[in-house]
């Protein structure tokens, strides 16, 4: 789990760093959040988080564990798994990234998924694509690596509004399919 703080943070620094800006901290006492139980806890079962403070909620399934790492910084995955996970960030105080150029944009995003890849001490790492994406996300940056044996395939989301950056990093084997974690970032909603 060390490593996964540790990719939180080389994902921030490196946003932060390439523009020149500096991170300051909210007091954790600020920052409400809420987890709500399911009434059904049976396999479809959802469980839903909302941040209040940093305007985020998503919805995820019942049987997986949530880790919250820092203020506005958590990991939501099946119980068990090393491989298949969701890093979520949300940031208050962020650079502007939506007004660099788009190859400015796609630098720091590759800069970010190598720092995330090497953490993780993966391999062969190729950039599947690495864009704007025009949805409800200002960027999207697709990759796979190998870590060990296993063949990963990831995807990076970032969005910026006006007040916060929030970003989401799913990864999972190539082998599994992970419908799961994608619903996670379907029902993803930010509203600062």
């Amino acid at each position: 789990m060390k490593s996964i703080h540790i990719i939180t943070i080389l994902l921030i620094a490196t946003l932060f760093s390439v523009v020149g800006c500096s991170v300051q901290s909210v007091p954790a006492a600020s920052n409400t959040y809420s987890t709500q139980q399911a009434a059904d806890t049976s396999a479809t079962a959802l469980k839903h988080y909302s941040d209040a403070t940093l305007g985020f909620s998503f919805d995820y399934p019942y049987t997986w564990q949530l880790q919250q790492l820092g203020q506005g910084e958590l990991i939501v995955k099946p119980k068990d798994s090393q491989i298949n996970q969701i890093q979520i960030g949300a940031y208050p105080d962020k650079p502007t990234f939506t007004t660099f150029p788009n190859d400015i944009r796609s630098k720091m995003a590759e800069t970010s998924v190598r720092q995330l890849v090497d953490a993780e001490n993966g391999t062969s790492l190729k950039i599947i694509k690495n864009h704007s994406s025009g949805n409800k996300w200002d960027w999207e940056i697709s990759y796979s690596f190998y870590k060990g044996s296993n063949s990963i395939i990831g995807t990076q989301f970032l969005r910026e509004t006006a007040n916060v950056v929030y970003y989401v990093t799913i990864y999972h084997s190539v082998d599994s399919p992970y419908t799961e974690g994608y619903s996670v970032i379907t029902s993803f909603k930010m509203n600062k």
